[in-house]
């Protein structure tokens, strides 16, 4: 497993350097700098964010623009991520996403916006019939609930 990680974050990072991305490459190269971190905290946010703005030009989609919006969160401040989410929010695209939704509750939640966390979460928690996902949701709403 080592080995082929190794081969394609080398083949990942040859093509980026060459200016070369397309969809998938970007998304290979999103998934290497995703692997290399050892942990969430260890991970290069900076270095996602443009390469989901480079995704984004090569193959634009909302859910594109809202895994960018996380990345800048991370990478650059929570309010300024709140801020792409919410400018994401006005076109309605992802009104039905209910990972659009559990992603905007954890920024309001870690920005210490507690009850507008917890009605964001059971709204995503609202379009979600997967266990996984929804128990993100509850938990996600429980905790904002803790802090009231």
């Amino acid at each position: 497993m080592a080995i082929r990680y190794k081969r394609g974050w080398s083949w990942s990072k040859r093509v980026y350097d060459w200016g070369q991305l397309d969809r998938t490459s970007c998304t290979a190269a999103i998934a290497a700098v995703h692997a290399e971190a050892q942990s969430g905290e260890q991970t290069d946010w900076k270095e996602i964010a443009v390469l989901y703005q480079e995704l984004e030009r090569v193959h634009p989609s909302a859910v594109v623009s809202l895994n960018r919006a996380v990345a800048v969160a991370l990478s650059e401040g929570l309010e300024l991520g709140l801020s792409v989410i919410d400018t994401l929010r006005r076109s309605g695209e992802l009104d039905s996403y209910h990972l659009y939704h559990a992603a905007r509750a954890d920024l309001l939640r870690r920005l210490g916006r507690s009850e507008e966390a917890a009605d964001t979460y059971r709204r995503g928690l609202g379009l979600t019939a997967n266990a996984v996902e929804r128990r993100v949701c509850v938990t996600g709403s429980r905790s904002c609930e803790s802090y009231r």
